[in-house]
């Protein structure tokens, strides 16, 4: 099976958590989003995600074609993608950020400046378990 990067992974975690909002109310405050620099090999590159329950990472992924939300433990997410800095927003923040740029982000400067193109920087090894 084959992972993909969406390259829009700043509106796809915003997306989720919008959602999360809407439908799933009573869960709101176990949500983060999450921007952050992030490591595969030598490159840095920015990144976005979700967290819930502390415990859980939800992140976007192009899986035979289709945009689809994986989760997976946090621990192993950050053996993976190495986050070196990060900034959580809860769920009314990021949405007061959205508001105020006007944007899914990254909102901060200290992100935008690892923002590239749509080259793939490394490749993560996943194992499905089942």
């Amino acid at each position: 099976m084959t992972f993909e990067p969406t390259h829009q992974c700043f509106d796809d975690a915003l997306d989720l958590l919008s959602i999360v909002m809407k439908k799933r109310r009573h869960f709101r405050e176990q949500w983060r989003l999450v921007h952050a620099i992030c490591k595969v090999g030598d490159n840095l590159f920015a990144h976005a995600w979700c967290e819930r329950d502390r415990e859980v990472v939800v992140t976007a992924f192009i899986i035979e074609g289709t945009l689809t939300y994986v989760e997976m433990r946090r621990r192993d997410f950050y053996k993976l993608f190495l986050p070196q800095m990060m900034t959580k927003y809860n769920p009314w923040e990021a949405m007061r950020e959205n508001a105020r740029a006007n944007h899914f982000g990254p909102w901060l400067d200290c992100y935008r400046e690892h923002c590239g193109g749509n080259e793939i920087l490394g490749a993560v090894q996943v194992e499905i378990k089942q």
